[in-house]
């Protein structure tokens, strides 16, 4: 679907809403359970990828979105905010709706609040407190809930969104993956914290892919349903095996993590997805204090 395709249709929907419903009780939701993260492991690092389509349900979708954050500090941290991670307010008609995300500042903005916690509030990976975090968003969807109710209700009873904070020890050799979810429960309407889940691979440990986002879709219509199809032999003996940490060089996760990605995409043409798609975007969490950018859409950039 090109960008005049989802303007058209997504000014036409938005006519429907606008009759039903005040403009300050409708939000548009970016990304809407869209996204597929993926982590593999090597012993130069954590292979951290993701596609690039943001899914508006009826109204389109647009692609290059990024949805792997690299703040400015901690060193050889990076974070995605999977699900809801933005609500923005309706726009008016005839307004082309992949500009208007990248011009207009959200209602509320996970993904920001994620950048902003890691970068004034933790000075690096030991002293990072998921807990803290948590609170503050839970804070956040408490106060938009509170100014727009009607926005937040139609979401009760399932998860809002989940973050995932994906970092590397470089003296310990060993990638730390935490997340957790935040959703609604239903009859009343209250926030739930989900559990906060911590992983850690050293370069003893079996190398174990983890999947966030579309990770139901991947298992049940990718890895054991029709798009199996897309899947290297190399990938499936990869998950298979799991092999030692150790024995896994960057380039053979790299291949990995891009297979996987690349046929969940190719897979939604078969059986649609609620979004995964467009260019992919990876980097290595390794020994350079910066995430290394290997594929960032278009542009590659792989070590030799």
């Amino acid at each position: 679907m090109n960008r005049e395709h989802v303007r058209k249709l997504f000014s036409s929907t938005i006519l429907v809403v606008f009759s039903l419903n005040p403009l300050n009780t409708f939000a548009v939701t970016f990304p809407l359970n869209g996204t597929l993260v993926v982590t593999v492991p090597s012993r130069q690092g954590l292979i951290v990828a993701a596609d690039s389509r943001g899914n508006f349900g009826p109204a389109g979708h647009c692609d290059n979105i990024i949805k792997i954050i690299e703040p400015i500090k901690p060193e050889r941290i990076a974070v995605s905010v999977v699900g809801n991670a933005q609500f923005f307010d309706a726009p008016e008609s005839n307004v082309d709706l992949c500009e208007y995300i990248h011009r207009v500042q959200p209602r509320l903005d996970v993904q920001q609040l994620a950048r902003d916690y890691l970068e004034t509030e933790t000075a690096d990976d030991s002293t990072l407190r998921m807990e803290g975090f948590a609170s503050q968003c839970a804070a956040a969807v408490q106060k938009y809930y509170d100014s727009s109710p009607a926005t937040l209700k139609p979401y009760a009873g399932r998860r809002l969104f989940s973050v995932v904070m994906m970092g590397y020890d470089l003296k310990a050799r060993t990638a730390v993956i935490r997340d957790f979810f935040l959703g609604l429960s239903s009859d009343p309407v209250k926030l739930q914290v989900g559990k906060i889940r911590s992983r850690k691979l050293s370069v003893e440990s079996k190398g174990e892919v983890f999947l966030f986002g579309e990770s139901g879709y991947f298992n049940t219509r990718v890895l054991n349903g029709i798009g199996r199809q897309f899947l290297n032999q190399e990938t499936i003996r990869f998950i298979q095996q799991k092999k030692k940490v150790a024995d896994i060089d960057f380039k053979e996760a790299l291949a990995v993590a891009k297979n996987l990605i690349d046929a969940a995409s190719k897979t939604t043409a078969l059986v649609p997805a609620k979004g995964i798609g467009g260019p992919i975007y990876i980097l290595l969490l390794g020994s350079e204090p910066r995430p290394r950018r290997i594929q960032w859409g278009k542009e590659e950039n792989v070590p030799q």
